[in-house]
């Protein structure tokens, strides 16, 4: 192709076929209808601009050492999809940068699939733009942000495996099915976004923050195999009582004040949100993740209740733990008081035993003799007042864990 092409604009009429552009050298800036390649300062970036249908194909971006760019693009087909498949930059050994740095679509309507896979490119940003059929990427690689704004989706949304340090669809109404699946991201935001359809954020890593702030999901929506390095943030917004938590795990209570106060937040927010939607379960969980920050938030001897309280009873979630613990209450002492009554006395031994566990009952009197519990040791009298003390305890606990269990209010 010939220099002249920087003027390519000019002269032709806009294209209604395939065209293809193979060893095409840009100098400065040229524009090519669909294709903006702009080379100056050694950087080089690719604009898709003012199109209605874009193919590039297994694309090969390549900068040679030089003042010239060479870009090597195969426009195959402007009517049926955009697609960029197997987009790639290749770099000279002393090369630094790479050639593609963004990538952007703004103030557009697309009436046809968009296909955005296995993509490289340093930044995706897209603003004010519809995209009335599917939406997909899929083995991307987004080296810095990927920035979706003011856009709306109408057909289905795949996110398929995409690596990417900041990850942001905000102010966004999504109509139908949005599905982020298997994709290894920093950090995600959605705010102010507005899910028509159902949302899947599955078996995805997120490693630093994670936003869906005054967020409204009006289908089922679902975390299942997810795993955020900090909670998500969902202040102000409206969760669908089709909501599922199935998360390999929580994120590790912090050990700092600050971080653990930024957590308990958090988790307070999505406890109150799933009480309005009476998802009692997973209230409990947040419940208990928002008490592990505020064992942190209170310090050493501030946070010893809440310490034996999720071992007792796994923060009211498990009957099991405090009715294991009324039963050694009740049966490990009756060794003691069978050694007061003699080895002949095992079954008067076990009775005081249980009276003195279930002492809030006032059993003691009416099947213990008032002279059996006269003249006890120190030791006796002790373990008594411990068995009466625990016994309590352990049958509030137990009394909590079902009602949780039972869902009573």
């Amino acid at each position: 192709m010939a220099s002249f092409l920087h003027d390519f604009r000019r002269i032709i009429k806009p294209v209604t076929a395939a065209l293809s552009a193979e060893d095409a050298s840009f100098v400065e800036y040229c524009v090519w209808n669909t294709l903006t390649c702009i080379h100056a300062n050694n950087d080089t970036k690719l604009f898709i601009e003012n199109i209605n249908n874009f193919s590039a194909q297994k694309a090969t971006y390549t900068k040679y050492v030089g003042s010239n760019s060479r870009v090597k693009v195969g426009l195959d087909s402007f009517y049926e999809k955009i697609m960029l498949l197997g987009a790639r930059i290749d770099q000279n050994e002393d090369d630094e940068q790479n050639i593609l740095e963004d990538l952007h679509f703004s103030n557009y309507i697309f009436n046809v699939d968009i296909s955005l896979n296995n993509l490289n490119v340093a930044n995706l940003l897209c603003r004010d733009t519809t995209f009335i059929k599917n939406f997909n990427m899929s083995g991307c690689y987004i080296r810095s942000s990927c920035n979706i704004q003011d856009a709306t989706f109408a057909g289905k949304v795949l996110i398929d495996d995409v690596r990417t340090d900041r990850f942001e669809i905000l102010s966004t109404n999504i109509n139908s099915i949005i599905i982020v699946i298997s994709s290894n991201i920093a950090s995600i935001r959605f705010d102010n976004s507005v899910f028509k359809s159902k949302f899947f954020l599955n078996d995805c890593s997120i490693h630093d923050t994670s936003s869906f702030i005054n967020c409204i999901f009006k289908d089922e929506t679902s975390f299942n195999g997810t795993q955020f390095a900090k909670p998500p943030k969902f202040f102000g917004a409206h969760l669908h009582e089709g909501t599922e938590w199935q998360l390999k795990r929580w994120p590790e209570c912090p050990t700092s004040k600050d971080h653990a106060k930024t957590f308990c937040a958090a988790y307070e927010r999505l406890k109150l949100e799933m009480d309005r939607l009476k998802k009692h379960e997973d209230e409990l969980d947040f419940f208990a993740l928002e008490l592990q920050c505020r064992r942190v938030m209170g310090g050493f001897w501030k946070g010893i209740p809440i310490l034996f309280y999720g071992l007792l009873s796994n923060y009211g979630r498990s009957y099991k733990l405090p009715f294991a613990g009324l039963l050694v209450t009740a049966f490990a002492p009756v060794f003691c008081w069978w050694n007061k009554f003699g080895e002949a006395n095992l079954i008067k031994s076990i009775g005081v035993s249980l009276a003195n566990t279930l002492a809030v009952f006032n059993f003691r009197k009416d099947f213990v003799a008032a002279a059996d519990l006269q003249d006890l040791s120190p030791f006796l009298t002790t373990i008594a007042a411990g068995q009466t003390l625990f016994g309590i305890l352990f049958m509030f606990l137990l009394g909590l864990a079902l009602r949780n269990h039972m869902r009573m209010k």
